[in-house]
């Protein structure tokens, strides 16, 4: 049975779209927040909390192919990927 919820931490500089905020006209990433870097920049910092998205192909996608960590082990489970508990800690 498909989950109707996934839970990711962003992983590394990957920056994936949360896909249903874009559709609502806002720009964001899951697992990171809008943050200004020095006077002039800003840019997306991990927030390390788990966000939790709706399921999407392109988030399974996007976690197999190592730009999200799986926040629980079902969400590891619906995208045929390995938990690890401990990703995404300082």
């Amino acid at each position: 049975m498909t989950p109707k919820k996934l839970r990711f931490r962003a992983r590394g500089t990957a920056l994936v779209q949360n896909l249903e905020r874009l559709e609502a006209g806002i720009k964001s990433f899951i697992g990171r927040k809008f943050v200004q870097a020095d006077f002039e920049q800003w840019g997306f910092e991990p927030t390390g909390e788990a966000e939790e998205v709706a399921y999407r192909a392109e988030y399974v996608k996007a976690c197999k192919d190592g730009d999200l960590d799986p926040a629980d082990e079902a969400t590891a489970k619906a995208c045929g990927v390995s938990f690890d508990p401990f990703l995404g800690e300082a």
